[in-house]
């Protein structure tokens, strides 16, 4: 995998893990900050999927040529 996706995929998960484990933080009076958490976590753990996912399918079709 180039070094690019990699960089992709170790920022998301940067961003991912910081935004659940501070953002609840942030905002300590509104149970929104939670939620927020989460789903920054899951689309960065998303982003990552689909990251790899897309490699993989370029892989198998440049190899079925």
């Amino acid at each position: 995998m180039p070094i690019g996706i990699w960089l992709r995929i170790a920022l998301a998960a940067v961003v991912g893990i910081v935004g659940l484990v501070a953002l609840p933080h942030w905002h300590t009076q509104e149970p929104t900050g939670d939620y927020l958490a989460v789903a920054l976590f899951a689309a960065c753990a998303g982003y990552a999927m689909w990251q790899v996912r897309q490699y993989f399918d370029a892989r198998e079709r440049g190899g079925e040529n």
